[in-house]
């Protein structure tokens, strides 16, 4: 959030992937194609998570806990992988505590004070103030699904920010769904003890930091583009790095007459018009067509242009290229295989799939197909009725 200005509303995707073998997936098994970074937040989203710690990078992750006072971590950074951000990693309740309490104390980290004789010890910072002031924010007004029936027992005498969860692999369930019925009247009960009459015990905006106010897409929630129609203002984190700009609005140029998308290689320059229109990948658009949000269908170019470099409207998501799958050996009974996956922008578009040349079948919306093939190299392929073409190539080996 801090290194690439994200906001709260920046569009996240969820949506199936795979990295070397690993495939994140949701508590609930299901993707949303796209959510805001609070929502992937406050409903403890895996797959989100685990794409942004792809793009920030598990060792600069890794380092950051270590220098936020985690001294459990005895593994290397390569050994915990993108699960570090999923709590596969160890911590004690006395390490987190500081963590929560920094989001509280303006980004700066104090180390826990078992007694209140002790001297004050010296804090460090780990976020700039407006970082922490923006995910206390999330934390505190965002309605967790779920625990609606438990909010009777807080009298909401003073605001909370406060987190649900379940750690990797489930082993430590905390305030969770999982567990609403017992630990949520606990954690509202321990709320109503806090005291709200001896000192300030919430912070309002940092007026005095260090940020600079951006204009964000109204749409997406990343800082707006030439092309963004709708923006908004947002007090975002200074940073040394590129911000992201907002990913999916374009200009597109149009024929009056034909409605196509056109190019210098085939448009008429006295027929056209300039638009901005909101595109999405097909695998985002494949996700959200299956929860009913598909967004309206996209301008396609002008199939007689004879550009080549256009973008193709599908692709293969599974298995990505280069992978390697690991199958059990075959015998002479059965033979392990596994389902290909692939996406298309338009809702009804057939796809012809082919391994090493051979047709395999037709798939029309539902683009998923089952492959069984010996060990060794291959190459699938899939094709759509204008015969555009995608291809990758792939191992597979066998073991007992």
């Amino acid at each position: 959030m801090e290194k690439r200005q994200l906001s709260n509303k920046s569009l996240l995707e969820d949506i199936p992937v795979w990295y070397r073998g690993f495939s994140p997936q949701n508590a609930d098994k299901r993707f949303n194609g796209l959510v805001t970074l609070e929502e992937a937040l406050t409903r403890s989203l895996n797959v989100p998570a685990v794409n942004l710690l792809a793009n920030y990078g598990v060792e600069n992750f890794y380092d950051w806990l270590q220098n936020a006072g985690l001294k459990k971590l005895f593994r290397s950074p390569e050994d915990y992988g993108l699960s570090l951000i999923l709590g596969g990693a160890e911590a004690s309740l006395a390490e987190l505590s500081p963590l929560y309490s920094m989001l509280m104390n303006d980004g700066k980290f104090t180390p826990l004070k078992w007694l209140e004789s002790e001297p004050d010890s010296s804090s460090k910072p780990l976020l700039q103030e407006v970082t922490a002031f923006h995910i206390r924010e999330i934390l505190t007004n965002v309605k967790r699904p779920g625990f609606e029936e438990y909010s009777v027992y807080f009298n909401n005498h003073i605001p909370v920010a406060w987190k649900t969860g379940t750690s990797y692999g489930s082993r430590d369930a905390w305030t969770g769904l999982s567990g609403a019925s017992t630990a949520a009247p606990l954690l509202f009960t321990l709320f109503n003890t806090l005291s709200d009459s001896k000192k300030e015990l919430w912070k309002g905006f940092p007026e005095h930091a260090n940020y600079e106010t951006i204009r964000i897409c109204t749409l997406s929630g990343y800082k707006a583009s030439e092309f963004c129609p709708h923006t908004q203002e947002f007090h975002a984190a200074k940073t040394n790095e590129k911000p992201l700009i907002c990913p999916f609005h374009h200009g597109v140029i149009v024929s009056r007459t034909h409605g196509y998308e056109v190019c210098s290689l085939c448009w008429d320059a006295d027929d056209t018009l300039h638009i901005t229109e909101a595109r999405y990948s097909a695998a985002v658009r494949n996700e959200l067509r299956k929860i009913g949000r598909e967004p309206p269908a996209e301008i396609t170019h002008n199939p007689l242009c004879k550009a080549q470099n256009e973008a193709l409207p599908f692709s293969i998501r599974y298995p990505e290229p280069g992978a390697r799958l690991f199958l059990p050996k075959e015998d002479a009974v059965t033979e392990m295989g596994f389902v290909a996956l692939a996406a298309h922008k338009e809702r009804n578009a057939g796809l012809q799939w082919f391994l090493n040349g051979m047709y395999l079948g037709n798939t029309r919306e539902n683009h998923s197909m089952a492959i069984t093939a010996p060990g060794g190299e291959h190459r699938l392929g899939v094709q759509d009725s204008l015969g555009r073409y995608a291809e990758v190539q792939f191992r597979i080996s066998r073991r007992h």
